[in-house]
């Protein structure tokens, strides 16, 4: 069974013989039938020293919800709301009630068997209970504290939220530093690297310019011979044989006039085959 929020059951009761000759169920669903409340209340009815020991009194049942009861000298009017409906609230709704009904059906009312009201009553009742339907349209201390709960609430979820933001910053913090620490790494090993390649080139431009600075002074005290100086092929000495070696000649070159001067180091009477 589909419950209402807030009031859920309105009843009244002859004081006489506790009987209900009004009832209405205020709930979601208008199919289901007002059997759990009448026989919740009915039992209540029954307790004679619960009624006369306590003429307005709040009972709590797991099934429907809480019962509040208040009673008159010809009356008793029940309410039944859910169990977190305020107490002040239902009891003004009680008193509501009892002020419309005796007013409108005081005269019917001892005459009425049960159950007899009910439908001449269901529109009385139906605005009761649409009207304090909500605590805080009734009560502006309930509306206040409705929205200091709601105020709360948004805080606890802005201070939350704002928690979750700064362990966020702080990883990202964490980041942070790590990477700045891995660019300075970085860096340091970037200027060494320079450094060390500047030193190669400056390393290979100071022997590149040793050398350069030597050939000069080379060809300076050995000048080559162009080829205009050269004698011409035929004045030219010839390769020695096998015979000269043999024999032991050495030709040399003559430079005076482009002849050549052969010296004998051992006597021999033959002479060199190479001989011109």
């Amino acid at each position: 069974m589909a419950l209402q929020p807030g009031i859920r059951f309105v009843a009244v009761s002859r004081a006489a013989d506790r009987v209900l000759v009004a009832a209405y169920s205020h709930k979601l669903s208008s199919s289901s039938k007002a059997d759990p409340f009448v026989a919740v209340v009915t039992r209540v009815l029954g307790s004679p020293q619960t009624v006369e020991d306590y003429p307005r009194l709040t009972i709590t049942d797991r099934e429907v919800g809480t019962i509040h009861y208040d009673t008159s000298r010809t009356c008793i009017f029940l309410v039944v709301t859910a169990p977190d409906y305020p107490q002040r609230i239902a009891f003004k709704c009680l008193a509501d009630l009892k002020a419309r009904f005796q007013s409108s059906f005081g005269e019917q009312l001892h005459k009425s068997a049960e159950g007899g009201l009910s439908k001449v009553a269901r529109q009385l009742m139906t605005d009761v209970c649409t009207t304090f339907a909500d605590p805080a349209s009734v009560d502006r201390a309930i509306g206040v504290q409705r929205q200091v709960d709601d105020v709360k609430g948004i805080m606890s979820d802005s201070i939350s939220e704002m928690l979750a933001t700064r362990e966020n910053l702080e990883v990202l913090e964490d980041k942070t530093e790590n990477l700045r620490s891995e660019a300075a790494g970085f860096q340091r090993k970037a200027g060494a690297l320079k450094r060390a390649l500047w030193w190669r080139n400056m390393k290979i431009k100071i022997v590149c310019g040793a050398r350069a600075g030597a050939r000069p002074q080379r060809d300076a005290r050995s000048p080559r011979r162009s080829p205009a100086a050269r004698p011409p092929r035929r004045d030219r000495p010839r390769v020695h044989s096998r015979a000269c070696a043999r024999l032991g000649v050495r030709h040399r070159r003559g430079r005076a006039r482009g002849r050549r001067r052969e010296e004998m180091r051992v006597g021999s009477a033959r002479a060199c085959s190479c001989r011109p």
